[in-house]
């Protein structure tokens, strides 16, 4: 950012699964592997939840936002959080997304991340919220350049 002088944005995401202590958390991506696909990490975590009632099989999709800005703005990073519940499901279910979509059914729906359409799921999803923080903080911003 110091380099293009310009305001940036990163985001990061993971799955936490409240009965295995939240991970894989930060983990996600690399799960079973540094090379691991997704089918692998969702395997590898199926395969942990063997034999988990549905009722303790709650989890969450995290993700934060850090939104810099350049020097001349003397504004610090700014970090917002987008959180969207649910449960694991035991058998992959739809087509559409990615990662553990298949297997993540958010809460108040019976379909999974893959099932949902992406209209439905760029307003529940976990990103959307974030990505909602950063809007109105920017739109709320009064920079003098």
């Amino acid at each position: 950012m110091q380099k293009t002088k310009l305001i940036s944005i990163g985001e990061d995401t993971g799955l936490e699964v409240d009965v295995l202590n939240g991970q894989p958390g930060i983990y996600s991506a690399r799960f079973a592997g540094e090379k691991a696909t997704y089918a692998q990490n969702v395997q590898k975590l199926l395969n942990l939840l063997k034999g988990i009632k549905d009722t303790k099989r709650t989890a969450r999709f995290k993700c934060i936002c850090a939104l810099s800005f350049p020097e001349q703005y003397q504004i610090e990073t700014q970090l917002f959080e987008g959180i969207c519940s649910g449960r694991i499901i035991k058998e992959l279910r739809g087509n559409s997304g990615f990662g553990y979509d298949p297997i993540f059914v958010p809460n108040g729906y019976n379909q999974t991340f893959a099932e949902l359409s992406s209209e439905i799921k760029n307003q529940i999803s976990h990103r959307a919220q974030a990505i909602k923080k950063v809007k109105s903080y920017l739109g709320h911003m009064h920079v003098n350049e």
